[in-house]
């Protein structure tokens, strides 16, 4: 988040060079990520001294069905906006990279943890990349897209 926002002021700053208007909707968006991201830092995780432990299996499971159903139906707004462009489509692109990314990096968290763990397996250590090797592609393929269409956005 502390970068996310840094690179968020390096965009703010230069906007201008490249020919491209800032509104006052993108200035306030710009502050209420900055501020987002503030407000987490000191909320965040503490660091562990130990290995990490995997999260219950019901947590795990009812993550994966939140996720799963955020990304079909985010993703089919998205198909359906496909060539429409504009904010709407900008929106999405931002909304559902956001939860692409996010729930990439709990995917390699969890890869590591099973890596570290105590009673880890070679199956057990394949399957939790599963979720990393599927969620990376299109976590990709959607912030590829969201640059090509909405540079300023992205």
């Amino acid at each position: 988040a502390p970068f996310g926002m840094l690179s968020l002021l390096l965009n703010f700053a230069v906007a201008h060079i490249h020919g491209d208007k800032f509104r006052r909707t993108d200035v306030l968006a710009t502050l209420l990520v900055i501020a987002g991201s503030l407000i987490c830092l000191p909320y965040g995780a503490p660091s562990s001294k130990g290995p990490v432990g995997m999260p219950p299996m019901r947590s795990l499971g009812i993550y994966a069905a939140c996720l799963f159903t955020c990304c079909v139906v985010f993703g089919s707004i998205l198909r359906c906006l496909n060539k429409v462009g504009g904010r709407p489509d900008a929106f999405m692109h931002c909304l559902l990279g956001g939860i692409l990314g996010s729930s990439t990096l709990v995917a390699s968290k969890l890869m590591f943890a099973a890596l570290v763990s105590e009673d880890r397996t070679i199956v057990r250590v394949a399957l939790s990349a599963v979720p990393l090797i599927t969620l990376a592609p299109i976590h990709l393929k959607v912030i590829n897209r969201g640059f090509g269409r909405h540079p300023l956005v992205f």
